[in-house]
């Protein structure tokens, strides 16, 4: 007999609708002549597990972004280049359509001044827009520091004007988050969804304002050259200490999966190696598991006695019995009991027909459905 290992997973949809990613670990065991016996099949729900990881490496790429930004002034590198940077990290981070930086005119009127945009849609660098939006009534908010996040822009009562730009750009949804230096308004970091409405996130909208703050520092260059270091130092040491934590987080979460899939192999090979007869029976009382401690103990070689009823391991006289008390097991709410609650003395029977006295214990098997 011998067996062999398989580990892989998929989406399972649960009876209520819900979606579960399932790790499953399935170990084959053969016959002495090289045929698959059974199967041994063990799945474990690793949704939240992932979900966790997911977010802990989308919260370490945002933290990555704003060091990025962070080094960049600290460089004194241009401010285009950290528009720049800021605008097409974004677009990518966050899967918006398109990022924009615009600066405000004495008019009233917004210019975009670094963007970054799927291909297939329309930039706006060359247009001045007199977005009401952007602009107009909206400046008092900004000014507040208040951020505009509109998920549906068809639900959102705005003038036509504002409507037919709207629909020029391909806007279904945007996000506005207002660039202050020392409680001045400097411009608007702004995200639009194109191609769907967009629920914008509580995450999405906290990294935009933390980038905004940091464009905020490079465009009051002045006062930036002043209290470089200062600033640096605070914001280095905290991006570092959250980085580490990240870190930390994420590798313990992979050092949990790691060690999830180490069991699952050993329980696999233990339930073969044990000293002990581990023997497995369905609701019929048919063995469908007989590891290599039933066969010191029995006699039998497990290709032999699979399929077969519990009964050919029992003297005659204690079969009957031995069914009734696995029946009524089975309907009881216990998971598990010794065989001795049942009476004084358990037997077994050999393959030459031997009896003897056994200790023995039964427990019950969830098996998922499906598998």
């Amino acid at each position: 007999a011998g067996q062999v290992s398989n580990h892989y997973e998929n989406h399972w949809v649960a009876k209520d609708g819900s979606r579960h990613l399932i790790s499953w670990s399935n170990t084959a065991l053969f016959d002495q002549g090289g045929k698959v016996e059974f199967i041994v099949t063990t799945g474990i729900d690793v949704t939240e597990q992932r979900q966790v990881i997911n977010k802990l490496e989308a919260q370490y790429r945002q933290t990555q972004l704003l060091a990025e930004i962070t080094r960049k002034i600290r460089m004194s590198i241009d401010l285009k280049s950290i528009m720049q940077t800021t605008v097409t990290e974004v677009q990518h981070l966050l899967a918006c359509d398109r990022v924009i930086i615009v600066q405000l005119q004495a008019n009233d009127t917004a210019k975009p001044i670094s963007e970054a945009v799927l291909p297939d849609l329309p930039s706006m660098l060359d247009y001045e827009l007199a977005d009401p939006l952007l602009t107009g009534g909206y400046l008092a908010g900004y000014r507040q520091g208040e951020v505009l996040a509109i998920s549906d822009i068809t639900d959102t009562t705005i003038p036509p004007a504002v409507t037919r730009l709207l629909e020029q750009f391909a806007i279904k949804a945007k996000l506005v988050v207002p660039i202050l230096s020392h409680n001045s308004l400097k411009g608007l970091l702004v995200a639009h969804q194109c191609t769907k409405v967009r629920q914008w996130q509580d995450s999405e909208i906290k990294l935009l304002q933390q980038l905004a703050d940091q464009i905020g520092v490079a465009i009051s260059q002045a006062q930036f050259l002043d209290h470089l270091e200062e600033l640096v130092e605070e914001r280095t040491t905290e991006l570092t200490y959250i980085n580490q934590r990240l870190q930390l987080e994420i590798a313990e979460r992979r050092l949990t999966e790691t060690t999830l899939r180490e069991n699952q192999q050993k329980l696999a090979g233990n339930l073969d190696n044990a000293d002990e007869a581990l023997i497995a029976i369905d609701e019929q009382q048919h063995i469908q598991l007989f590891n290599q401690g039933a066969e010191k103990i029995f006699g039998y070689q497990a290709y032999q006695v699979m399929g077969e009823s519990l009964d050919i391991l029992l003297p005659q006289a204690s079969r009957q019995i031995h069914r009734q008390h696995v029946e009524d097991f089975a309907n009881s709410a216990s998971l598990s009991r010794t065989m001795a609650e049942r009476s004084n003395s358990v037997f077994g029977r050999r393959k030459n027909g031997e009896e003897f006295p056994a200790e023995a214990s039964i427990s019950k098997l969830k098996v998922r459905d499906g598998i």
